[in-house]
């Protein structure tokens, strides 16, 4: 049976008209609070406000969602594959752009580390590095590599044997993807002329990956290859390895 849960007190009349003016639910709402507790926006949720959960959030949870989105919400359970499909659709759905108010964080001329941390903290940067990594999840992806060529950064992920490219970007988010992802791993981020491995442990929804970074230097700057292993899908019964 569905679960529903009133997250708001408010009349029958009160809700109805506060729904017919919602929005739907913003990319840093998404990302950074929804996803992380594996809750996701139902396919109608701009005219019902429904979540859609398949573990039970704690009341805290619920108060922190409330807050943020500031609507009254009606939570309901559901699969675990009906949640992860809908993820899927947002992560999509809401894929990050950049505009030309981002135009700035792209100039060259970022040499000194401080700068080039400050350059990988900004928001478009974290939005762009954090979706790249959901789609490559959503594909299954054992790689991804972050390949400059003369004109562009091609993102190219590596599912069952075969690369596909999953992004185009133009070569001057270059620096910034780079300085993101090396930040992330604990690099040097200043090193550019020697390769460095390094290591990320991150969490999306209820999955821990643990990722491996290598970065190579090249003549139109580092590529970086990133190797994926979801820890969750580590541990196996002794019966699956076919013994008693």
């Amino acid at each position: 049976m569905t679960e529903a849960i009133e997250i708001q007190a408010v009349s029958e009349t009160e809700s109805r008209e506060t729904l017919a003016d919602s929005s739907p639910v913003e990319l840093t709402a998404f990302s950074q609070l929804l996803e992380p507790m594996g809750i996701a926006p139902s396919l109608d949720y701009t005219t019902t406000n429904c979540l859609v959960y398949a573990t039970t959030p704690s009341i805290e949870s619920r108060a922190q969602i409330r807050f943020a989105l500031n609507a009254p919400l009606v939570f309901r359970r559901g699969s675990e594959d009906e949640v992860r499909r809908l993820l899927r659709h947002w992560r999509a759905a809401l894929s990050p752009t950049l505009d030309s108010s981002d135009e700035a964080l792209f100039v060259s001329g970022f040499d000194d580390d401080e700068s080039l941390k400050d350059l990988a903290s900004e928001a478009p940067i974290i939005r762009l590095v954090n979706h790249l990594f959901a789609r490559a999840l959503d594909l299954d992806a054992s790689d991804i590599h972050f390949e400059p060529s003369e004109t562009s950064l091609d993102v190219r992920c590596r599912v069952d044997g075969i690369m596909t490219r999953i992004e185009r970007l133009p070569l001057k988010v270059h620096t910034a993807v780079a300085s993101r992802l090396k930040l992330m791993a604990r690099l040097d981020i200043g090193e550019k002329r020697l390769p460095q491995d390094g290591r990320i442990d991150y969490k999306i929804g209820a999955k821990q990956l643990d990722m491996r970074v290598s970065t190579l230097p090249g003549v139109h700057g580092e590529s970086i290859v990133l190797r994926i292993l979801d820890r969750s899908d580590t541990a196996v019964e002794l019966v699956e390895l076919g013994m008693p």
